[in-house]
């Protein structure tokens, strides 16, 4: 298990007498990373992307990247490349679909363009889109660059912080 201040105000919580607890996702009994890959083909779906036949890079170096590449593959994608090397994914981003940002270790933001250059990705292929499970995307950011995000999760953060006002 593990907490991140960037998922839930621990301070707050402690404050107002919220007890916190997690999941340990690796837990045999679980089987937490069962459920990542049809996830992933959902989102990819409701995203409007095809994974028959697309080419997509999975942004991830951890097992939940393994899983959602896997679920591409069987799905039968023509490519499906799990990375996080920026170099690589521009050198084969003019042939890409859609990058599945699944990067549950990653802290940097993804808008951060000393990391990751969206503006380079996008002289490249202006086509392309992210459909994102992981990892710091600042959407309005991102949006500046005309790109494709699913889901817009703007509306989940608004009820997010009417629920802590409700709380309060």
């Amino acid at each position: 298990m593990e907490i991140r201040e960037s998922d839930i105000d621990i301070n707050f919580c402690s404050q107002k007498g919220i007890k916190i607890a997690g999941t340990w996702e690796g837990h045999p009994l679980l089987n937490v990373f069962q459920y990542i890959g049809p996830l992933a083909i959902k989102m990819a779906l409701e995203a409007g992307y095809e994974i028959f036949r697309n080419c997509i890079v999975v942004w991830s170096d951890d097992q939940f990247g393994e899983e959602v590449a896997k679920a591409f593959r069987n799905f039968k994608a023509v490519k499906v490349i799990q990375t996080t090397d920026f170099e690589e994914l521009k050198r084969i981003i003019t042939s890409i679909d859609f990058i599945f940002l699944a990067d549950y270790s990653e802290t940097r933001d993804y808008t951060d363009e000393s990391f990751f250059r969206i503006s380079d990705l996008k002289g490249l292929n202006p086509q392309f889109g992210i459909v994102h499970l992981y990892g710091l995307l600042k959407e309005e950011k991102a949006r500046q660059y005309n790109l494709e995000i699913y889901p817009k999760n703007q509306v989940i953060l608004r009820l997010c912080r009417l629920l802590l006002v409700i709380l309060e």
